[in-house]
């Protein structure tokens, strides 16, 4: 008996759907990758539950004839390559001719189309790879693509879906790429019948960042342009203000396809590197147009990578007009000499009482470059609370260091003197039972943590309220998230408004919130919320937030303190619960009793 047998078609399709269709985000490419190459102006997605059970994409595209439709649904049929050449001679996004065959075996498909010109149009229905109807029905020109119940005959694979919420999450991301490698094009989308944007065809991408990024964005770019034979760049790139501590704010097209290479990202921040610090990305949104005879795009199922034949050509040049870019805008916009990462630890524990008592109108406003690199732009608090911002602060530096610190649970030592501040990170001190090394960031990180923590358990929120808004111009996406987040923020004083559009207010945050950059932070976690960015150990969502603030918050490595300040710590950290170690579990404190020195020296 033989044991290898034929795979049926249906079989061999729902094989290829594993490698094209990763998720509905994949189906959302492709489909509207084809409403392009059809040379639609007019874009709409509707999804719902994160488009596990419906996908529909409506276009005013070309559209097809009754034979075309057809043959859409079968494997390697397409209008779009004829010959092996062509491969190598690619000006569509699309070109396998497996990815609609592939969606139609793992769902329910119905489409509808009408070709130009043509009288009727044609609506052809399919289940799980089987044609149940076609027939001849009035339409516009164009088409319009449903897929529901996604994986419903392979719920193996349906439950390796995310969250309604995280899949909702790609699918956004793919929608925002797809709208800003093509301005010329309206997008609609609307998930669960509510409609996330609509963004009519701009004639620049400027316009297009600013009406999908936000103003926060689109107002720190600087042009970039170069233009050889082969390779020809367009777009922009952030200034040093811009930077983010991930990827996320990184935008790469190549030949109108949205790609992953970390190749050019790499060469980007190449252009970048006698200016940022090296765990800060720069933004950019870049649109490459590379000669289809040295880009090859069959590489990958999904289409989202690209192998050069000049590969060193295509990452000098991208980096040599990013280097020139930058030093053209900032030279334009700033003094060369003031880096704003150089002084990034200045600034949380400066506050002097001077700048209270100098300033006749009882607004709080700072000059220096903050812990995140960004220049203040002068945060106002309430008269009232003024005092209140400046609490923690305050108390930092002038409370002194007779306290007593405890070295195990059962027992009490004496109190703890700092002797010296090493690398402007570590504390070096002193007790009657020997040395103490203080990690000044791990302990501040605690001491807030726990704060956060006592106001969500004790559910005791103190804010200040700010005289003035602070508003936060977020991307699409950035939106979503933080309504997810909204009331665990509130929870511990943050006080959110929705603005209209993608704008939030701050109208409130803790009271002993005493970072400038409130808007560096919200965003920060944001970010790392969007991209499911892993914490080791933290299981819980809420304590995710808090660590984030109370790292984000904390003293930095590299900053000063003065003797109060000092000790001001070591009295704060002696107060917090668990304070052996910092939320992320590291050590705040090391150890080293008179006796072990003593033997290590040979007097013992």
């Amino acid at each position: 008996m033989n044991k290898i047998k034929l795979l049926s078609q249906n079989v061999i399709n729902q094989i290829a759907a594993g490698e094209v269709i990763e998720r509905p985000a994949s189906i959302v490419k492709e489909l509207v990758e084809n409403s392009i190459d059809a040379g639609a102006n007019s874009i709409t997605l509707e999804i719902s539950m994160g488009g596990k059970d419906l996908i529909r994409v409506t276009d005013n595209g070309v559209g097809m004839s009754r034979e075309d439709a057809k043959l859409c649904f079968v494997k390697h049929a397409t209008s779009k390559i004829e010959n092996e050449s062509d491969l190598y001679h690619l000006y569509t996004l699309g070109f396998r001719g497996e990815a609609i065959a592939s969606v139609a075996s793992v769902s329910l498909v119905e489409l509808k189309t009408k070709f130009k010109g043509a009288n009727l149009g044609t609506e052809i229905n399919i289940e799980g790879g089987d044609e149940k109807k076609i027939s001849d029905i009035g339409f516009n020109e164009g088409t319009q693509f449903s897929v529901k119940s996604l994986f419903f005959n392979t719920p193996a694979r349906r439950k390796f879906l995310k969250s309604d919420s995280t899949e909702y999450s790609h699918i956004a991301d793919t929608m925002t790429n797809f709208a800003l490698c093509y301005p010329e094009i309206h997008f609609k989308f609307y998930n669960n019948s509510k409609k996330v944007f609509d963004l009519p065809k701009v004639s620049g991408l400027e316009k297009r960042i600013f009406d999908l990024l936000g103003d926060n964005y689109a107002k720190k770019l600087i042009p970039v342009f170069s233009d050889h034979k082969e390779i020809k760049i367009r777009g922009f790139i952030g200034d040093l203000e811009s930077a983010r501590t991930t990827k996320s704010g990184q935008y790469l097209f190549i030949n109108g396809r949205q790609i992953n290479n970390a190749y050019i990202s790499h060469a980007v921040s190449s252009g970048y590197s006698s200016f940022l610090p090296e765990k800060m990305h720069p933004c950019f949104v870049m649109k490459m147009e590379v000669d289809p005879q040295i880009a090859d795009f069959n590489i990958h199922p999904r289409k989202l990578e690209v192998r050069f034949s000049k590969q060193q050509d295509v990452y000098s040049i991208t980096k040599y007009a990013v280097k020139e870019a930058l030093e053209k805008g900032l030279s334009n916009n700033f003094n060369l000499k003031q880096n704003p990462f150089e002084t990034r630890n200045e600034g949380v524990w400066e506050l002097k009482d001077e700048r209270i008592k100098n300033n006749d109108k009882h607004l709080f406003k700072s000059n220096f470059y903050t812990p995140s690199g960004y220049q203040n732009t002068g945060l106002k608090l309430s008269d009232k609370n003024i005092q209140d911002s400046l609490e923690f602060s305050k108390n930092f530096s002038q409370e002194m260091s007779k306290i007593n610190f405890e070295i195990h649970e059962e027992r009490r030592t004496s109190s703890i003197k700092p002797l010296t501040q090493v690398k402007n990170s570590y504390l070096i001190c002193e007790n009657d039972q020997g040395l103490i090394i203080i990690d000044q960031h791990a302990a501040h990180e605690r001491i807030i943590f726990m704060k956060l923590k006592k106001n969500l358990l004790d559910k005791t929120v103190s804010k200040q309220q700010l005289l003035l808004p602070l508003q936060l111009n977020l991307s699409y996406k950035e939106v979503e998230a933080l309504n997810a987040n909204k009331s665990l923020l509130e929870k511990i004083g943050f006080e959110l408004e929705f603005f209209g559009g993608n704008t939030f207010n701050v109208l409130s945050i803790p009271s002993f919130f005493n970072h400038d950059d409130i808007e560096f932070i919200l965003k920060g976690m944001i970010d790392d919320l969007i991209n499911e960015v892993p914490v080791k150990g933290i299981e819980d969502k809420e304590d995710y937030i808090l660590h984030y603030i109370a790292c984000r918050s904390a003293i930095k490595f590299g900053k000063f303190l003065n003797q109060r300040e000092q000790e001001a710590l070591i009295t704060q950290l002696e107060e917090a619960e668990m304070k052996f170690t910092c939320p992320h579990g590291r050590p705040t404190m090391l150890k080293f009793s008179f006796e072990e020195l003593e033997k290590k020296f040979g007097r013992r």
